[in-house]
């Protein structure tokens, strides 16, 4: 069993499913929703939900293609009412106090919401291109092409370096951008939610891609973390 992060980008999710075929990709959506909400670009309400669905909707449309069987988990769930809107989906993983919230006030009835797409209400005067939003869940046909392309490649040959070059060349740098050591560093102090103000130049200008930055913050906040736990357990042994 495969599973991979693909954090929360339609786009990285297709790239994924269709290159290396995981068992499983996943969708942090409370992270989503803290990162909107952090950064005062509105009220953080919905931004991982609608991410959620919309990547569902896309996997049962390549499952329906017989392109992948690869399955969906809804992750970093928060609260009782984010069970409820995004029922249907293949799985959701929550911490005991979001199931416990959903137990004191249940769905009246348990319908899919895959077919939704929840509003996301930002801040007067801000739009999702200042922080590259949409990347989230639009799968335009410019990536689909780029894809499509790729995939006709030998993709076990090429190097982190050609796959970048393939997508900045189809007009989507944002898409796999080019990290320096400096970006990690700050990414990595930042923790699991990025700071927006060090990184909304490069957003606005669509040279960074908000799934890509989400991504490599997921990344960076695991390897931290796996780190303190392996140092714990040394502690321990030692």
């Amino acid at each position: 069993m495969r599973i991979t992060d693909c954090g929360w980008s339609n786009s990285l999710m297709r790239l994924s499913v269709l290159s290396s075929t995981p068992t499983w990709v996943n969708v942090f959506l409370g992270r989503l929703n803290a990162f909107v909400s952090n950064a005062q670009l509105g009220d953080g309400i919905n931004m991982g939900e609608k991410t959620v669905l919309a990547t569902q909707r896309e996997l049962i449309a390549l499952r329906d293609a017989d392109r992948s069987d690869t399955r969906l988990i809804g992750a970093s769930i928060r609260n009782g009412k984010q069970i409820a809107d995004i029922t249907g989906i293949d799985v959701q993983t929550m911490p005991p106090s979001a199931a416990r919230d959903y137990r004191k006030n249940p769905a009246s009835r348990v319908v899919s919401q895959i077919q939704k797409d929840p509003n996301v209400t930002l801040r007067n005067g801000v739009s999702f291109g200042d922080f590259n939003g949409e990347t989230l869940w639009e799968v335009p046909d410019s990536f689909r092409d780029a894809v499509e392309t790729l995939l006709l490649k030998d993709l076990d040959a090429l190097t982190p370096e050609a796959l970048q070059h393939h997508f900045e060349h189809a007009g989507i740098p944002g898409f796999l951008p080019h990290w320096s050591d400096a970006d990690i560093q700050t990414i990595s102090t930042d923790g699991k939610i990025p700071v927006y103000a060090t990184w909304k130049d490069r957003l606005t200008s669509g040279q960074l891609g908000l799934d890509a930055l989400m991504n490599m913050s997921a990344l960076q906040s695991f390897a931290t973390d796996q780190k303190e736990h392996d140092d714990r357990i040394w502690s321990l042994l030692s």
